[in-house]
């Protein structure tokens, strides 16, 4: 499959945007992806799209916008549908796997291939911080 831009696909995954960085976040349906959300939203992150996901191939990477029929909405558990600020066509920069444990203290630099892209992967199943962690990843950067 070639890098062109304007190839758009919708995936089951949940985003944010901070700093104009935006993070995928996937994993199988009850594993936290919109709880994930609405933590970084709550640290200062600007929704994307819950549950569904547009991805899309832009001139120097993979852009992120929700659907439009499920704009500015996100679901949180006990409190129903709830509507927010919302981004689009931000850059994707990052994957957080809900679906994989990470065993090793200081883990290996992981990717994600999407549409032919590789984009930095983490692993983070069952982590209880990674709303914070993520957050400081995000306003700075992670040393290889």
């Amino acid at each position: 499959m070639e890098k062109t831009a304007g190839k758009e696909i919708s995936i089951n995954a949940s985003a944010i945007a901070l700093e104009e960085k935006g993070v995928l976040i996937i994993g199988p349906s009850g594993s936290g992806k919109s709880t994930l959300a609405i933590e970084m939203i709550s640290l200062g992150a600007t929704l994307v799209a819950d549950d569904q996901t547009n991805v899309m191939v832009g001139s120097d990477g993979l852009y992120l916008s929700p659907l439009k029929s499920n704009a500015g909405l996100i679901e949180s558990r006990y409190l129903g549908i709830l509507k927010l600020p919302w981004q689009e066509n931000v850059k994707l920069t990052a994957v957080i796997d809900l679906s994989k444990t990470e065993k090793k203290r200081l883990p290996p630099f992981r990717t994600h291939k999407l549409l032919n892209y590789k984009i930095p992967c983490i692993y983070a199943k069952g982590n209880r911080i990674i709303a914070k962690a993520l957050f400081v990843l995000l306003t700075g950067e992670r040393k290889h």
